[in-house]
């Protein structure tokens, strides 16, 4: 049986187009991880896999010419002594842009896949976008679960609503909003070219009932894009992330430590 699954793993990784490995570790555990993407005319089908568990997927892209375009998928997982299942629809038409995300499992999805981190049960987001003006845009956001922001739960998974307006002015673009998420809170944030070779630089703070800092850098290094990531919360908690080429390396603080180091490549079918 061996053998054949290991025939099984070397022709799933040289028909794949896009294959990922990486290595997971955080305290008392470690697992390999093993994504894979086959593109098949307009669908794409998704592989993941840790230690002791699976995940199969699908993928769609409708391409609506100028009027915009739309993305949907589903992902199905098991291991670990549970089941899990996710789907996603994303898009835009005009000025309106919209991104609805469902996902359950019977167990937190972090023991299917370690780059998730919702909770166990129902969890999911709704975030909607309108385009008032080309300088002006409206967001509006509403959920149930993780925050999303790294390697380990960001806090106990809860409900949260969140407006925005955005204004931009030349290459600078500025955001004030208002929240809520166990408490009201308010936000600030900030995004613009810093030089003429295309590097960006973005952050939003949040300052209430939520107390955390995001900051992004993206900036051209040789031939590709260095990108760097760090988002700080009160109480202490941290994530962060550097990715360069098919290099990336992930790591989160809450209490103890987590890393995930991953490499990927493109076999060019």
């Amino acid at each position: 049986m061996r053998p054949l699954l290991g025939l099984l793993l070397l022709a799933s990784l040289a028909l794949a187009q896009r294959v990922t490995l990486g290595a997971y570790g955080e305290a008392g555990y470690w697992t390999p991880s093993l994504e894979l993407a086959y593109p098949l005319s307009d669908l794409t089908l998704r592989a993941q896999a840790q230690r002791g568990a699976l995940g199969l997927g699908v993928e769609r892209a409708l391409e609506l010419g100028p009027a915009g375009r739309v993305a949907y998928g589903a992902l199905a997982a098991g291991g670990a002594g549970g089941l899990g299942a996710r789907a996603f629809l994303q898009g835009g038409l005009g000025p309106a842009a919209l991104e609805v995300r469902l996902a359950y499992a019977t167990l937190p999805w972090k023991r299917l896949f370690v780059g998730w981190t919702d909770p166990a049960g129902l969890s999911g987001s709704l975030e909607g976008r309108y385009r008032l003006s080309p300088e002006a845009t409206l967001g509006l956001a509403l959920g149930y679960g993780d925050l999303g922001l790294g390697l380990l739960p960001w806090g106990p998974p809860a409900w949260g609503t969140e407006g925005r307006y955005g204004v931009r002015a030349g290459s600078w673009s500025y955001t004030l909003g208002l929240g809520f998420r166990q408490g009201p809170y308010a936000l600030v944030g900030w995004r613009a070219e810093l030089d003429e070779e295309g590097t960006v630089g973005e952050a939003v703070l949040r300052l209430g009932a939520a107390n955390r800092l995001e900051a992004r850098l993206y900036a051209p290094l040789g031939e590709d894009t260095l990108g760097l990531r760090l988002a700080l919360g009160y109480p202490f908690r941290a994530a962060w992330g550097v990715a360069w080429g098919g290099l990336s390396l992930e790591g989160a603080y809450d209490g103890s430590y987590a890393l995930w180091l991953r490499y990927a490549w493109e076999t060019g079918r």
